[in-house]
């Protein structure tokens, strides 16, 4: 009777190991997505808060384009 090796234990430890190289790519993956959600709301904050600049200069634009005129032109009303 030939007897063949029992692999049993060595196939399992290298499907265990598999599976820990499979869960460290994921990992990776999760944190590479986490940090580029966070580059991604830090440009929106920062495009939210040109805009919301660029509002208050055009803002101030037309109260300085007011004044001119009521300078220039007494029956212009504020």
């Amino acid at each position: 009777e030939i007897s063949t090796p029992d692999t049993s234990g060595a196939s399992l430890a290298i499907f265990r190991g598999m599976g820990f190289l499979v869960r460290i790519a994921i990992d990776a993956d999760v944190k590479k997505q986490i940090n580029e959600n966070k580059k991604l709301d830090e440009i929106k904050n920062l495009q939210d808060e040109k805009n919301s600049n660029a509002s208050q200069l055009n803002n101030l634009d037309q109260q300085i384009a007011q004044k001119q005129n009521k300078l220039n032109d007494p029956n212009t009303p504020e």
